[in-house]
């Protein structure tokens, strides 16, 4: 893995600002046919050049789920069931139950879902981007 690849923060996977190209795709890579998905999106990947800014890549959520699993020991359904959805009431493909936690300042049927700084962080504003309304992404 190349120092710029290996320089990527777990910040920069889901803002889209990691620089993974945005044509990183399966029918080009093949990594859902990989046993390993990160170790095939990572290494083939040419990080695109310039300055740091938003660049719609999907790729980057493989990455963000292998720390996950990496960190808990869990895949990353396994552990949101066992630590958001199961103790929330929520089936995993309801989610939007959760989604009015955020206007609720974080809090979701009495019970705290995130920190209300977290909410605040999360609505904001992560990244400058022209090409999407209002000239931002996040």
């Amino acid at each position: 893995m190349s120092a710029d690849m290996a320089s990527i923060t777990l910040r920069q996977l889901p803002t889209m600002t990691s620089g993974l190209p945005g044509s990183l795709t399966d029918e080009e890579h093949g990594f859902t046919a990989s046993d390993n998905w990160v170790s095939t999106i990572l290494p083939d990947s040419e990080l695109t050049s310039g300055s740091p800014g938003f660049g719609y890549s999907h790729a980057g959520a493989h990455p963000v789920a292998a720390i996950v699993q990496h960190a808990t020991g869990e895949c990353v359904l396994t552990c949101a069931r066992a630590k958001l959805f199961d103790p929330l009431g929520i089936a995993a493909r309801g989610h939007g139950e959760a989604r009015s936690a955020v206007p609720h300042r974080g809090m979701w049927q009495a019970h705290r879902v995130v920190s209300t700084d977290w909410v605040r962080e999360a609505t904001s504003s992560q990244v400058h981007s022209e090409g999407n309304p209002g000239g931002a992404y996040g």
